[in-house]
């Protein structure tokens, strides 16, 4: 299995690109989901959830659709056989869910 970007389209309307990400979850046998929890501050991006065929949890915690199409490329990887596949996981879309450091109180 090649790991091949995720087809996502921030113009496309959200059903959309929902659409197109849960195609490529299935060809991954796996599913997104709505959160089954309540949302906890400072851990959950968003309010989906990524389960393999086992129904086990991909990444943790809830993410955003962006989040979601950086975790089905990371998972492909990862089935590829990729060591580092989840290296840079977040590194294009978590600062827009993450208060600024002068928000942060230490």
């Amino acid at each position: 299995m090649s790991a091949k970007r995720t087809p996502i389209n921030d113009g496309l309307p959200l059903f959309e690109r929902l659409h197109a990400l849960r195609k490529h979850a299935d060809e991954l046998n796996c599913h997104i989901e709505l959160c089954d929890h309540d949302p906890e501050e400072g851990l959950d991006f968003g309010p989906f959830l990524l389960r393999d065929q086992h129904g086990y949890r991909v990444w943790e915690f809830g993410l955003p659709v962006a989040g979601i199409a950086d975790a089905l490329r990371c998972f492909a990887r990862e089935l590829a056989g990729d060591k580092r596949a989840w290296t840079n996981f977040g590194a294009r879309w978590a600062a827009r869910y993450m208060p600024h450091r002068d928000e942060v109180r230490s």
